[in-house]
C-alpha cells in the first residue's frame, strides 16, 4: 500500500516535467517509501545545479525510480 504522496516532494514540480519529457506521462502519485529521503531521485539530484536534467538523466539510464 502507498504511503507516501510523491506530490509532497520537494522535488516533485521538477521531477514531473522530467518524467513528462522522458516518458511522455506524468508521474506516480504515491510510492511505498515514507519520505521522499528514500526517494532514490532525490538522493541522487537534489543538490544537482539543474535538478531536472539530472533527474532525465536517471530516468534515461533506467534508474529505479524510488
Amino acid at each position: 500500500m502507498a504511503k507516501y504522496k510523491c506530490c509532497n516532494c520537494p522535488l516533485y514540480d521538477k521531477c514531473s516535467i522530467a518524467h513528462f519529457e522522458v516518458y511522455g506521462g506524468v508521474l506516480a502519485y504515491s510510492s511505498d517509501i515514507d519520505s521522499y529521503n528514500e526517494c532514490n531521485i532525490y538522493i541522487a539530484c537534489w543538490d544537482s545545479k539543474n535538478i531536472t536534467e539530472c533527474i532525465k538523466s536517471l530516468l534515461e539510464q533506467h534508474e529505479p525510480l524510488l
